[in-house]
């Protein structure tokens, strides 16, 4: 039921979506709402990993990413980020013990707008995360992130935009969770829904 639910509001907000955009002074089109829908690459040169089963190492690796982003005013961003680890691409030993791994985020921050036709963002945000790594012996050592993002955003088209994003998440050492220090780099495409 609360699928349907779900459903209904995310049509109204579509077909909603023409009333919601304007036009500013050099008749470019802008909305007080934007919703964007992405996918990334990101590479990890330094993900570091502290857990009762993985035990201590440093590595690096790669992720593909989904993501959303939810700008208001073309000013103050939320990011929604959830990635999904290729263990392959670890190294130190890490590939043969790890079966997968999982992290999610969540940003705030601004959105500065660097031309004057708008097509160039950097978004500088706080980040919050979490998490996890799964080893081949289906132990699990998780752990929450705190740290920050940065991005430079190109409008490629109206709908479709260029963005590359850096990360830096340090892991918050719990009695009974993993550390998982990780600083990324991405690039990606969105598409701007709203």
């Amino acid at each position: 039921m609360n699928s349907i639910k779900n459903g209904i509001v995310l049509i109204l907000i579509l077909a909603m979506a023409p009333a919601l955009r304007g036009q500013n002074e050099n008749n470019q089109i802008e909305a007080p709402v934007n919703f964007l829908l992405g996918a990334s690459y990101t590479i990890a040169p330094t993900l570091k990993v502290n857990g009762p089963w993985t035990g201590s190492n440093e590595t690096s690796g790669s992720f593909y990413s989904a993501y959303a982003d939810l700008i208001i005013n073309n000013k103050f961003i939320g990011r929604a980020v959830v990635s999904s680890l290729i263990p392959s691409t670890l190294s130190n030993g890490l590939e043969l013990a790890v079966e997968s791994g999982f992290e999610m985020s969540g940003s705030m921050g601004y959105n500065y707008t660097l031309s004057s036709n708008q097509k160039i963002n950097i978004p500088i945000m706080a980040t919050i995360g979490f998490a996890t790594v799964k080893t081949l012996s289906d132990r699990r050592d998780a752990g929450m992130q705190l740290g920050g993002t940065i991005g430079l955003n190109y409008d490629l088209t109206e709908k479709f935009i260029l963005s590359g994003t850096a990360r830096y998440l340090k892991g918050v050492d719990f009695s009974d969770g993993a550390k998982i220090d990780q600083v990324d780099v991405s690039l990606g495409i969105m598409i701007r829904l709203l």
